[in-house]
C-alpha cells in the first residue's frame, strides 16, 4: 500500500462487468459441483446403502462472503489510490497541452516560410518562361529578319538586271540550280507575295516582271514534269510535282491537267464511240420490262475508268476526294451529258423517249450515284446527274400525256372502226356467249388501265418528288375522260343514233333479243370496268396522291362524276329492257281471245297450257338467258324481281279482260298461271340467296322443287321475293273459278295468300265467272 504508483500499478487484466460477474458465479458453483461429486463417490463406495444427495448451502454462504470481502479490499486499495493517481494525470495533461502548443506554434512557422519560399519560387519559373519566350522570339525574329534578307537580296538581284560593266547580272544558285527546284518554289512564292504587297514604282516594276516571269517558268517546268510523269502512270514522280504545284500556287493548275489529259474529254475517237453506241439501234418493247444495253455498257465503262483514276488520285495528291470529286462532276458535265443527248435525241419516237428516260433515271440513282457514291463524292454526283436530268424532267409530264393520249387513241381504233360498220343486224342471233359483235369490250378497258398504270410508274420515276401527286392525278383523269367520253359515251351515243331504243320497241321477237342482247352486254361490260377503274384508283392512285389534298380531291370528284354518268347509262338501259319485255309480253297476250277460258261443260278440257302463255313462256325465258349472263349478283336480283313484278300486273290486267267458266275454264286458266308461276320461280331457284318452295300445283313433278342451295320455306313464302309471291297469290285466286260458289268465302278467308288481299279486288276476280250473278254479294261474301 506504501509503493509508490507506477504504471504497472494500473496494468492489470481488463475489466467487464458482465464477465467479472459470470466469474463470481462460476467460482460457486465449481465448487458446489465438486463438493457433489465427492458425495456420490461415497455413497457409491457405501455397498448396499441408497440416499439422495443433499445440497450444502453453507459452503457457497461462505465463499460468498469471502468474495464480499476481496472486494471490499480491492475497494479501499484503489479509493486510496485514487486521489494521487488524479494528481499525477492533471500534471501530465498540463505538461502534454504545454508540448502541443509549442509544436503548434513551431508548425505555423514552418509553413508561413514554405509559403515565401513558393512564392519565390514560383517567381523565378515565371520569370524564366518569359525569358525562354522572349529568347524563342527573339530567335524567331532573327530568322525571319534573315529570311527577309534573304528574300530582300533576291528581290534586288531580280531588280538589276545587268551590273556596272553592262554585263548581265549573276543570278543565285537558287534560280539556276535544277536541283533546288523545291527551294525556288518556296522563293518565288515569297518574292510573288511581296511584289503585291509593294507600291506600284517604277524602281520595283523590273523586280516585278522577273518574279512574275521566274513563277511563269516554274509553273510551266513543273506541269511539263508532271505531264511527263502523268503520260507514263509514274505516281511517285506525279505526287513529287503535285504537291510543289500545290505549294506555289494551290495546285489548280495541276488540276485541270490532270482532268485534260484524260481520254475521254480530249480524244475525238472517244466521242464518236460513245455517239456511235447511243445511236444504235436496240429492241424496245411497247410494255413490260425494258433494259437499255446501251446505257449499261456506257455506265460500265465510266465507273471502269473511274474506278482506275481513283487509285492513281489516292497515290498522287492528298486531297484525294476533292480531285475526284472534280474529275466525276466533269465526267457527269461533258461525257454523260452527250450521251445522254445522244439517247434522248428530240427526233426519237416519243414512246421510246419516255422508256429510255425512265431506265435512264433508274440506273443513274441505282448504280452510277450509289457506286461513286463509295467514293465519298456522293454530294457532288447528286447535284451534277440533278442538273443534267432536270431539262428532261422538266419536259416530262407533256410527253407523258401526249404519248398517253396516243396510245389511248391507239387502242381505241379498232372501237371506232367498229363503230362506224355497227349495226344491229351485226349483233349475232341465236347463244349470246357469242359476244365477238359487241360495240364495246372489256379488253379495252383493261389496256387503258394498263398503259395509264405504267405510265404512273415512270411518272414516280421520273418526276420530281413534289409532282408526282400532280402528274398523276393528270394521267389518271385522262383514264377516266378516255373512258367515260372516249369510249362508254360514244358507243351508247352510237347505240342512240342507230335507233336501239326503236328497235327494243319493235314487234320483231329478234329485234327484241338483239336489242336487249346489246344493252345488256353494254352494261355488263361498263360495270365491270368502273369496278377495275375504282381498284385501280384504290390500289394504285390513291396511294400516289394522298399527300395532295387538292389533287386527292379533283380525282374523287372526277371518279364521281363518272360514276353518275355511267350510272345513268346502265339505269336507261335496264330500264329500256324492262320496258320493251313487258310491252311484247302484253302483245302476245293481246293475241288471246278473251273466250279461251270459257270451256261448256258439252267440250272435253284441254289438258296443255295455251298457245299464248306458252309463247310468253318462251320470248322471257329466252330474254332471261340474256339477262342471267350478263348481270350478277344483287344487280340480277334486282333486276328479275322489277321484272316479274311488271309482268304480274301485265298478266293481272289481261285477266280482267276475260270470262272464265267455272271448273274446266278455271283449271284451264290455273295451268296457264301456273306455268307462269314456274317460269318466274325458275329464276329464284338458280339464286343461292334466295329461297322458294314450289306448291303441288305446279307443272312438272307436281310436288315440291328444290335447291342444294335452298332451304324450306313455310306457308307465308318466308325469304320469297315480292315478284314471286305475287305470282304465288294470283294462282291462289284461280281457285275462285274451280270451287263451288258456297266454298268461296271460306277460300277467301281462310287462304294466307288471298286473306290479305282487298276485298274489291277479290270481288272483281270473282265477276270473272262465267256464272257471277249479283245477289252473290249477300250471300257467299261481307
Amino acid at each position: 500500500m506504501t509503493e509508490l504508483l507506477s504504471k504497472s500499478t494500473f496494468q492489470r487484466e481488463s475489466f467487464t462487468v458482465n464477465e467479472f460477474v459470470e466469474r463470481l458465479m462460476l467460482r460457486p458453483a465449481h465448487q458446489l459441483q465438486l463438493q457433489l461429486q465427492a458425495q456420490q463417490q461415497q455413497q457409491q463406495a457405501a455397498a448396499g446403502s441408497v440416499a439422495v444427495a443433499t445440497l450444502d448451502t453453507s459452503a457457497i454462504t461462505e465463499n460468498l462472503h469471502g468474495t464480499l470481502e476481496w472486494l471490499d479490499s480491492e475497494l479501499a486499495t484503489v479509493t486510496l489510490l485514487e486521489p494521487a493517481a488524479t494528481a499525477r494525470c492533471t500534471e501530465a495533461a498540463k505538461m502534454h497541452a504545454s508540448r502541443a502548443a509549442q509544436l503548434h506554434e513551431t508548425l505555423c512557422k514552418t509553413a508561413q516560410e514554405y509559403k515565401v519560399l513558393d512564392d519565390r519560387i514560383n517567381t523565378v519559373g515565371s520569370a524564366a518562361v518569359r525569358i525562354a519566350e522572349r529568347l524563342e522570339g527573339l530567335d524567331q525574329h532573327q530568322q525571319r529578319a534573315q529570311q527577309a534578307l534573304e528574300l530582300l537580296a533576291y528581290f534586288g538581284e531580280l531588280n538589276v538586271p545587268t551590273t556596272q560593266s553592262g554585263a548581265p547580272q549573276q543570278r543565285s544558285a537558287v534560280f539556276t540550280d535544277a536541283k533546288r527546284i523545291a527551294q525556288l518554289v518556296r522563293v518565288v512564292k515569297q518574292l510573288t507575295a511581296l511584289g503585291q504587297e509593294l507600291a506600284d514604282s517604277p524602281k520595283t516594276a523590273m523586280a516585278r516582271v522577273a518574279i512574275e516571269g521566274h513563277a511563269n517558268q516554274v509553273e510551266n517546268s513543273l506541269l511539263q514534269s508532271f505531264e511527263k510523269a502523268l503520260d507514263v502512270r509514274d505516281a511517285g514522280k506525279m505526287k513529287e510535282f503535285a504537291a510543289l504545284l500545290y505549294e506555289l500556287n494551290g495546285g489548280e493548275s495541276c488540276l485541270k491537267l490532270y482532268i485534260q489529259k484524260q481520254d475521254m474529254f480530249f480524244d475525238p475517237n472517244s466521242r464518236i464511240r460513245d455517239e456511235s453506241l447511243a445511236k444504235s439501234p436496240v429492241d424496245c418493247p411497247e410494255s413490260g420490262k425494258f433494259v437499255d444495253p446501251r446505257l449499261d455498257q456506257f455506265y460500265e465503262d465510266v465507273l471502269r475508268c473511274c474506278a482506275q483514276e481513283w487509285l492513281l488520285i489516292q497515290k498522287v495528291f492528298f486531297n484525294a476526294v476533292f480531285v475526284m470529286s472534280e474529275l466525276v462532276r466533269r465526267i457527269i458535265e461533258e461525257r454523260i451529258t452527250d450521251f445522254v443527248g445522244f439517247l434522248l435525241q428530240p427526233t426519237t419516237d416519243i414512246g421510246v423517249h419516255l422508256r429510255v428516260l425512265n431506265f435512264l433515271m433508274l440506273e443513274t440513282r441505282n448504280r452510277l450515284i450509289s457506286q461513286l457514291g463509295e467514293y465519298n463524292v456522293g454530294e457532288v454526283v447528286a447535284k451534277a446527274v440533278d442538273s443534267m436530268l432536270k431539262p428532261y424532267q422538266d419536259s416530262y409530264i407533256a410527253k407523258e400525256l401526249s404519248w398517253l393520249q396516243q396510245s389511248f387513241q391507239r387502242d381505241l381504233g379498232d372501237f371506232n372502226k367498229k363503230k362506224k360498220h355497227f349495226t344491229l343486224e351485226t349483233v349475232q342471233e341465236g347463244s349470246v356467249v357469242d359476244l365477238d359483235s359487241d360495240i364495246v369490250t372489256l379488253e379495252v378497258v383493261l389496256n387503258l388501265i394498263h398503259a395509264t398504270k405504267e405510265a404512273c410508274t415512270r411518272c414516280c420515276n421520273v418526276s420530281y418528288l413534289t409532282q408526282i401527286p400532280g402528274n398523276c392525278s393528270k394521267l389518271f383523269l385522262l383514264l377516266l375522260d378516255t373512258c367515260g367520253t372516249g369510249y362508254f359515251d360514244a358507243a351508247f351515243t352510237q347505240l342512240e343514233r342507230l335507233g336501239i331504243s326503236q328497235a327494243a320497241a319493235s314487234d320483231t321477237q329478234a329485234a327484241h333479243v338483239k336489242a336487249i342482247h346489246v344493252f345488256f352486254r353494254f352494261s355488263q361490260v361498263l360495270t365491270q370496268a368502273v369496278v377495275l377503274l375504282m381498284r385501280h384508283f384504290n390500289e394504285e392512285i390513291l396511294p400516289l396522291i394522298s399527300s395532295s389534298a387538292n389533287d386527292h380531291a379533283r380525282c374523287n370528284d372526277a371518279m364521281e362524276q363518272f360514276l353518275e354518268r355511267q350510272e345513268s347509262k346502265v339505269v336507261f338501259g335496264l330500264n329500256l329492257s324492262i320496258d320493251s319485255i313487258c310491252k311484247k309480253v302484253a302483245s302476245i297476250l293481246e293475241d288471246q281471245k278473251k273466250s279461251d277460258y270459257k270451256v261448256k261443260e258439252s267440250e272435253m278440257p284441254s289438258f296443255s297450257v295455251s298457245a299464248a302463255i306458252c309463247s310468253v313462256v318462251e320470248f322471257v325465258s329466252a330474254q332471261y338467258q340474256v339477262i342471267s349472263r350478263t348481270l350478277d349478283g344483287q344487280n340480277l336480283d334486282t333486276f328479275l324481281d322489277e321484272l316479274g313484278l311488271r309482268l304480274h300486273a301485265i298478266v293481272k290486267e289481261h285477266l280482267m279482260q276475260v270470262t272464265v267458266s267455272p271448273g274446266a275454264g278455271g283449271m284451264q286458266l290455273m295451268r296457264d298461271l301456273v306455268a307462269l308461276k314456274d317460269m318466274v320461280f325458275g329464276w329464284w331457284l338458280k339464286r343461292p340467296s334466295v329461297v322458294v318452295v314450289v306448291g303441288p300445283g305446279s307443272s312438272g313433278t307436281g310436288g315440291a322443287t328444290s335447291s342444294p342451295n335452298l332451304g324450306p320455306a313455310n306457308a307465308a313464302g318466308l325469304n320469297l321475293p315480292a315478284s314471286a309471291t305475287a305470282f304465288e297469290q294470283l294462282v291462289e285466286l284461280t281457285k275462285v273459278f274451280v270451287l263451288p260458289v258456297k266454298n268461296l268465302g271460306s277460300l277467301l278467308s281462310d287462304s294466307p295468300h288471298l286473306n290479305s288481299l282487298d276485298a274489291q279486288e277479290l270481288l272483281s276476280f270473282v265477276k270473272l265467272r262465267s256464272d257471277y250473278e249479283p245477289d252473290w254479294l249477300g250471300k257467299h261474301f261481307f
